[in-house]
């Protein structure tokens, strides 16, 4: 019989990768950014941020789409 992961195993499991994290903390701490912003200074592909987007990472993040620009944000920011 498979499980599927728990919430709570998710969440760790993607606050665990430390890539995922230092994005995730910088989101919180500055608000919205656009992908080219957080890949400018965090030395991550723009691939990798939308992969981290897409995973696990996509429960505690929100994106938005202006014009040509992703907008990444932590999900409770509003």
């Amino acid at each position: 019989m498979i499980q599927m992961p728990n919430a709570h195993d998710v969440l760790f499991r993607t606050l665990a990768d430390p890539t995922r994290r230092a994005l995730f903390e910088r989101l919180c701490r500055e608000g919205e950014q656009t992908v080219g912003a957080l890949t400018a200074q965090s030395g991550v592909s723009s691939r990798g941020v939308k992969a981290s987007r897409r995973s696990a990472a996509g429960r505690l993040v929100r994106d938005r789409h202006a014009g040509r620009q992703t907008h990444i944000a932590h999900s409770s920011a509003r």
